[in-house]
């Protein structure tokens, strides 16, 4: 078998892909590429979608001062220690100069001295700070609590997206439609 041998071409958006993190408003109006083959959401539902997801604009570092805020028992002295021990882990990480960015604006927002330092990797043995999430997910797997929250192929065929729905424990506000709807409503688009 002969390799395939193939080029990418990243160009500006290797660039402004990271800077979204501190500037959403460069995705606001933009026009989701291909997302819509694989989704099976119309470009409007997911233009409308993004563009509520980020209307309020906030940045990574207001969303990370938002969280220590919101922590319960945080008095100033325990946010202080939570501002000054901020790691970012997983692939984001390995974003050149994400943690000086990240540093300089939520200092500046959270009015203090922050630290923020990017995960590295620890004794010998353990994975590269890209792969912490997915040696996270490997554990939470593996747990015997979270049997219930899985979701079989008959399940999610018979009910789509709406069965992640059912199963997460947190908030979904997004668009949501099974499998069977799209389908009907792709026949019905025939049918017309």
């Amino acid at each position: 078998v002969k390799a395939r041998r193939y080029k990418i071409q990243g160009g500006q958006w290797c660039y402004l892909a990271p800077l979204v993190l501190f500037c959403p408003e460069l995705i606001l109006g933009r026009s989701p590429h291909k997302m819509i083959d694989k989704t099976g959401f119309s470009s409007q539902e997911i233009k409308n979608y993004l563009s509520s997801f980020v209307c309020e604009r906030e940045t990574l570092p207001q969303l990370i001062r938002k969280s220590i805020l919101l922590l319960p028992r945080a008095d100033a002295d325990r946010q202080k220690k939570y501002f000054s021990n901020v790691v970012v882990v997983g692939g984001g990480g390995g974003i050149a100069g994400l943690a000086g960015v990240l540093t300089v604006e939520l200092s500046r927002i959270a009015k203090q001295e922050v630290c923020v330092t990017v995960g590295r990797k620890g004794r010998e043995g353990e994975s590269c700070p890209h792969l912490t999430t997915w040696c996270g997910a490997a554990v939470a797997a593996r747990m015997e609590a979270g049997k219930d929250q899985w979701i079989g192929q008959a399940e999610y065929k018979a009910k789509g997206v709406a069965a992640i729905k059912e199963h997460i424990s947190f908030l979904w506000d997004g668009p949501v439609r099974s499998n069977h709807n799209t389908n009907q409503n792709n026949n019905d688009n025939k049918n017309s």
